[in-house]
């Protein structure tokens, strides 16, 4: 897969959200289960596996939640292999982020090392370091030009989960570094776990 620029990503989905990795293997994104006739299949790369919905289906993404157990909310990093050129669509009145304006077709910086997705309302944005230490810690990131450097990008955003029982009970960076050390490539869970475990709907109607 070439690279693309975030140009060239925005262009592509039009204002959606989206994660296009890049430097993996040609052959693995590509190839199919079955060679052609006279080819031998094991020179094609390996085959993709069943997809099963989840996010990690996508080659080079690993995710991880951590969820803490005082109260329902929690975190969820997403960590890729190799760099991704990521993009954001905000939507509603007061989205909470972290560095998201370097995804903004105008950004220099064209690709990132990790996402975090964290409850505890705008507080819970103090996380994300927590993931960019654990990034830091394995050499992953831009080489900026300073010996035994390297800087990781993490954008962030948040959830407001402040409501569910003790509000001053939220993600921090130690948490944060507990979702990337769960990180794998195996299916992800879903439901109230991460992220979501303080996810609600339908508060205006409450």
């Amino acid at each position: 897969m070439r690279g693309i620029s975030r140009r060239e990503f925005s262009r592509a989905i039009a204002g959606s959200a989206g994660i296009a990795l890049l430097g993996n293997d040609a052959n693995a994104v590509g190839s199919s289960s079955r060679a052609p006739a006279g080819e031998d299949s094991t020179a094609r790369g390996p085959a993709l596996s069943e997809p099963n919905g989840s996010i990690t289906d996508v080659p080079g993404i690993k995710a991880g939640h951590f969820t803490d157990s005082r109260r329902p909310t929690g975190c969820t990093a997403l960590l890729f292999e190799g760099e991704a050129t990521a993009g954001v669509d905000y939507d509603g009145s007061a989205p909470g982020s972290y560095l998201g304006v370097l995804l903004q077709p105008v950004s220099p910086i064209e690709t990132i090392h990790g996402m975090l997705l964290t409850g505890g309302g705008p507080m819970g944005l103090a996380a994300v370091p927590g993931a960019v230490r654990y990034l830091e810690e394995r050499k992953v990131g831009f080489d900026w030009g300073i010996r035994d450097v390297r800087v990781p990008i993490v954008v962030g955003a948040v959830i407001d989960d402040l409501a569910l029982r003790d509000g001053r009970i939220r993600p921090d960076a130690e948490a944060a570094y507990k979702a990337c050390q769960a990180a794998a490539s195996d299916p992800l869970e879903e439901g109230n776990v991460g992220v979501g475990a303080g996810a609600t709907i339908g508060k205006m109607l409450a």
